[in-house]
């Protein structure tokens, strides 16, 4: 399908869709639930409206973060309810809606804890797996049993329309350009294209919220969308908390615990995680090259990956008054990975496989890593609700030292030894980042559903990497020059942005406006190579929302959004384990660019939800890894730009109560793609279709014990050079209450049947590659959870 065509129908859309929909013969009703004895917001709180005359189900809808409700029904006559797990619930009262009376605010409902269903409902978990709005997806981590006791990677595995690569790359419908926040900011637990989060223990995170087409209020960098993993963080008053402990077949070990203390004023909170990891995997490869002959290449390797991580994060809120409110927390994460990896390449001449010889490779890598992070938050509530004034800097110190031993032996076919000496090499790549983040939000709210945001945010980031290869000869090392150098990346980004948001009647509409600044040098030290960079780029985002009757809402949205080259993109040098399949990055690469469309659709029911998205995005300047032939067999994978890429798609997620103990979700994802890499060569297009799905079932086998089976299915999906072929695994999860409702002890598979194998293939004019990787074996894991307090 062609861009323009799809634009042109996305924006008559636009335009059409409101006057079409709107009607002027509805009422609202609207209000607030709070928790009696901490008067704390009720989140995801239910809101159902019967009909007076048969008692039908009309509409219903959720509470918001802050507890609020707003429902547009017809007029009529009507009675309702409101309800939340292990609380007593709150009729409404019989009412009448008509055009002399629009709206009817309940205003404050305070539900009280139901001690009675307390002793059979499992509180730890109350919240729904899966909650949908049409802004954003929240996937609530305590219903998850197949990640407890795992990481913030085996979490994000099982989020909708999230996936996790063979080397832990996240994707958002397809795309790796995610944005990921930690408590709704940039943070250095994050790490580089989300590698940090394979030592962020799941049991410090409470939920996982996705936003495919964010408003310019956020920064614009991730074309996928944004990634929002936020920590726990209790506000109850008095002591609470919870301690976990993990242990696991292949090498699993871990305690974690959160904790939070309220008095008066002051919150205290703070999350501990200890963690000791070792990933057992393997990877293959067959590979041709043709040149004048054919060279073929069969290439094994099985690795032990992973040690011992530490982290804590303290932090504190102080109220001076009801309106001024300062935060303040300090992270602090060091360990250390000891890394095993063997490899084995076996060379043949021609197709009939006449052996040239055997060679292997044994890497020993130690890596180091230190992270500090503070932060200061300060709010300031204006008066009128909603009216308020946020500051937020934050300063990350990360410091990396990664030493690798790396020896090389060969031998004949017959896998003996073949009189040459053995190669000794060794590389030390020594890294260190600081980064400044400075942000100022100001909301203004002109009536109760006309608001306007305005901000700013600057982002200030110095890194240095020293890498050095070296090889004994003669007994003294000496260095690579063509493979060793010293990189410095400078960034400065000053963004400004305004948003104005309303609603009139059905329609909510929101219109915002992005400008930022960017200030990139590169420089290679001892090439003497610097590469300056400065543009100044406008992001618009536009979204139209309608709410239908009988829980139906609407929305259309547009955003711009830009993926600037990371560290890795960027810097020529940063691995040495493989010198025949090497890696790199490009000092010249450009920013990537997308235009977001997204039409999406949410319905409830009474025992269900369907959230439906028709997407499409035009991405230019693509950065994606193209592999090239360098020298003989000596292949490597190297950061460019491509022309452009093209994705429509559906995206689907639904959730379904059929019975009390039986609970289902499933997503999935069908997409089309069109590759455009006729930048770099003509034979680099093509198109395919592909999907994804992801099927979540959970049992109540009795009134303590829970049963979940999750399955991943990836279909096979086109790259620039050739194709990721399919995937699919299954997880399995058991939990128990045990303690007298205080602790929850699980049992789960991770992989249970060992398929979670990563295989590609690759052709060009004279390179044909098939590879596969399994990152880590099947595993299992027993957790207790115990949790005091309230």
């Amino acid at each position: 399908m062609k861009s323009t065509k799809v634009i042109q129908l996305i924006l008559g859309l636009f335009l059409v869709l409101p006057s079409f929909l709107f009607s002027q013969n509805e009422a609202t009703v609207k209000g607030k639930v709070l928790e009696s004895t901490s008067k704390t917001p009720l989140e995801y709180a239910t809101i159902i409206i019967y009909s007076q005359k048969d008692s039908s189900l009309v509409s219903g809808e959720t509470t918001n973060a802050q507890g609020e409700y707003n429902i547009t029904i017809p007029y009529g006559d009507y009675f309702g309810k409101i309800e939340f797990i292990a609380y007593h619930p709150q009729v409404i009262e019989p009412f009448t809606l008509t055009s002399e009376k629009k709206i009817l605010d309940i205003g404050m409902t305070e539900l009280m804890v139901n001690t009675t269903s307390l002793k059979e409902v499992e509180v730890m978990t109350s919240k729904g797996e899966v909650q949908m709005t049409l802004d954003k997806k929240t996937y609530n981590v305590g219903k998850d049993i197949s990640s407890t006791g795992g990481t913030a990677t085996d979490v994000l595995g099982n989020v909708p329309s999230v996936g996790v690569s063979q080397d832990g790359a996240i994707s958002l419908r397809g795309n790796t350009g995610v944005q990921i926040l930690i408590d709704g900011k940039p943070s250095a637990m994050a790490g580089k294209n989300g590698e940090g989060l394979k030592q962020l223990s799941a049991n410090q995170i409470e939920k996982i919220e996705v936003i495919t087409n964010p408003s310019a209020k956020y920064e614009a960098e991730g074309t996928a969308g944004i990634i929002n993993i936020v920590l726990k963080k209790e506000k109850k008053p008095g002591v609470n908390g919870s301690i976990n402990l993990t242990v696991g077949y292949r090498d699993i070990y871990g305690v974690s615990a959160n904790l939070n203390y309220r008095k008066n004023r002051f919150n205290f909170f703070t999350n501990i995680g200890l963690d000791y990891r070792k990933n057992h995997g393997y990877g293959t490869l067959y590979q041709e090259i043709r040149n004048d002959s054919l060279s073929i290449m069969e290439f094994e390797r099985d690795h032990v990956l992973g040690g011992l991580w530490g982290n804590v994060r303290l932090g504190a809120d102080y109220y001076f008054d009801d309106n001024n409110i300062l935060t303040t927390a300090v992270t602090y994460r060091k360990g250390q990975d000891n890394d095993e990896i063997n490899m084995v390449y076996r060379d043949y001449v021609d197709d009939l496989f006449n052996p040239i010889g055997i060679s292997t490779r044994d890497d020993n890598t130690v890596k180091d890593e230190s992270n500090l992070e503070y932060s200061l938050t300060y709010t300031r509530k204006l008066g009128t609700k909603g009216h308020e004034l946020v500051g937020d800097i934050r300063f990350q110190d990360v410091e990396k030292l990664d030493g690798s031993t790396l020896v090389g032996k060969y031998f004949d076919s017959n896998f003996n030894p073949n009189g040459l000496e053995d190669l000794d090499q060794r590389s030390s790549d020594d890294e260190g980042e600081r980064r400044l983040i400075t942000k100022i939000d100001y909301t203004y709210p002109i009536s109760k559903t006309e608001k306007i945001e305005l901000g700013y945010q600057g982002s200030f980031r110095n890194i240095k990497n020293n890498f050095l290869v070296e090889e004994r000869t003669n007994n003294d090392w000496k260095e690579l020059p063509n493979v060793s150098n010293d990189f410095k990346y400078d960034e400065n980004i000053y963004g400004l942005y305004g948003t104005y948001k309303n609603k009139k009647g059905n329609l909510g509409y929101q219109f915002g406006a992005r400008m930022e600044y960017t200030d990139v040098l590169t420089v290679l030290v001892k090439t003497n190579v610097d590469n300056p960079r400065k543009y100044l780029n406008f992001f618009p985002s536009v979204s139209l929302k309608y709410d239908l009757k009988n829980s139906n809402a609407l929305k259309i949205s547009y955003s711009r959004r830009i993926r600037r080259p990371t560290y890795n993109d960027l810097s020529p040098f940063f691995t040495y384990n493989d010198p025949r399949n090497q890696f790199s990055g490009n000092p010249d690469l450009k920013p990537e660019y997308t235009d977001s469309y997204e039409l999406s659709h949410l319905k409830y029911w009474e025992k269900g939800s369907l959230s439906s998205a028709i997407f499409y995005r035009h991405r230019t300047n693509v950065i994606s890894r193209i592999l090239e032939q360098i020298n003989g067999d000596t292949t490597l994978l190297r950061s460019e730009n491509l022309k452009s890429r093209e994705d429509i798609g559906l995206d689907l997620t639904a959730t379904y109560k059929p019975t009390a103990w039986w609970n289902l979700s499933a997503n999935t994802v069908f997409f089309y793609v069109t590759n455009d890499a006729s930048n770099l060569d003509a034979t680099y297009q093509n198109d395919n279709y592909s999907w994804t799905a992801r099927v979540n079932s959970r049992f109540k086998i009795k009134t303590k014990t829970d049963l979940q089976l999750t399955f991943n299915y990836r279909a096979p999906q086109a790259t620039a050079q050739g194709i990721n072929k399919s995937l699919a695994f299954l997880n399995l999860g058991v939990s128990r209450v045990v303690m007298n409702n205080k602790g929850k002890l699980t049992f789960n598979v991770a992989d249970v049947f060992n398929s979670a194998i990563f295989r590609g293939m690759v052709e060009t004019d004279n390179i044909y590659r098939e590879s596969e990787f399994q990152w880590t074996y099947r595993t299992f894991k027993l957790s207790l959870n115990y949790r005091f307090g309230k």
